[in-house]
């Protein structure tokens, strides 16, 4: 990836900044931040109580906040409102991706995942993510684990973007399944370490002080909320920062993704793929009551990315 490139990837993810969200969807987020706020008020004290309950407890909660707070939003909802709210409630899907079947051959899988990237670059997606993580970064750099890695393709372009703007990170790639960091590592940069860990079982893995950011950029969505809460609460434990960025749930999402990779690609795979991954996501309210779930969880802003993603990130 060439200077040229990455810095059209700059240019690409200031514009992608600017992209208003469909006002239907700002509506839609405004009722789901009263129906949070109205969730967390009822069950203070059963929040209260799983944080301390252990790891059982509080993904339990988790899992029935989320789906509580999808009922309510569906419940809640008049008029027009109604009609995205009920859309909203049909998008979520037990459906896997393709790239996630053993079956997939491994040219093919290569190919679905290099598609993926080529679109978080031409999108400054990668760029976007670097912001998001450069004010939780000690000055000058650091040790970033990016978990969920699959075949690295985000820490390969972090470590790259972070040379240009003259950040000296170590950055370790990790996932539960070696076979894909392979695909990574044979890539040839020795800036960038890979290993293999499992996301629910960080703690004790490095030494104390020896991480400071972990980050899982494009992933959750693979997770249910009980997981998430859980890997969430093995991220804090293990590092001071943290930043999880996915795809937002929303219907303009679905269509987006599904015209962007028919267009750009025409693989029917990575169309499924695509839409599933959007489908299978958490919107910012969600992962909101996510947080609030787990130890440590208070340190933890849910935000809005526009246009089309969410992230938990510890607060700078």
């Amino acid at each position: 990836m060439s200077r040229l490139s990455r810095s059209l990837q700059r240019v690409a993810a200031r514009a992608a900044a600017l992209v208003p969200d469909p006002p239907a969807l700002a509506r839609l987020s405004a009722l789901r931040g009263e129906v949070l706020d109205e969730l967390t008020r009822e069950r203070a004290a059963d929040l209260d109580r799983a944080v301390t309950a252990g790891r059982d407890a509080y993904t339990a909660l988790a899992a029935s906040l989320v789906r509580e707070h999808r009922r309510r939003v569906v419940a809640r909802a008049s008029g027009l409102l109604s009609l995205a709210a009920r859309l909203d409630a049909r998008l979520p899907t037990g459906a896997t991706e393709h790239v996630d079947d053993p079956a997939l051959p491994a040219a093919r899988r290569r190919a679905v995942i290099a598609d993926v990237d080529r679109f978080n670059r031409l999108l400054g997606s990668y760029v976007r993510f670097l912001d998001l993580l450069a004010p939780l970064l000690p000055d000058g750099g650091g040790t970033v684990l990016d978990v969920a890695s699959g075949h690295g393709c985000f820490p390969l372009a972090l470590a790259a973007h972070a040379r240009d703007r003259g950040l000296r990170l170590r950055v370790i790639a990790s996932d539960l399944r070696d076979e894909y960091l392979a695909i990574g590592r044979a890539k040839g940069d020795p800036s960038v370490e890979f290993r293999a860990l499992d996301a629910l079982a960080l703690r004790g893995a490095f030494a104390p002080g020896e991480v400071d950011v972990i980050t899982c950029t494009q992933s959750l969505h693979h997770l249910d909320a009980a997981l998430v809460a859980g890997f969430l609460a093995e991220a804090l434990a293990t590092a001071p920062g943290v930043l999880f960025v996915d795809a937002g749930r929303a219907a303009s999402a679905v269509a987006g993704a599904a015209a962007l990779s028919l267009v750009g690609t025409g693989d029917p795979v990575f169309v499924h793929d695509a839409v599933v991954s959007v489908r299978r996501a958490f919107v910012r309210e969600e992962l909101a009551l996510i947080a609030r779930c787990v130890p440590g969880g208070e340190r933890v802003e849910a935000i809005d990315v526009r246009p089309g993603f969410v992230a938990l990130r510890t607060r700078a």
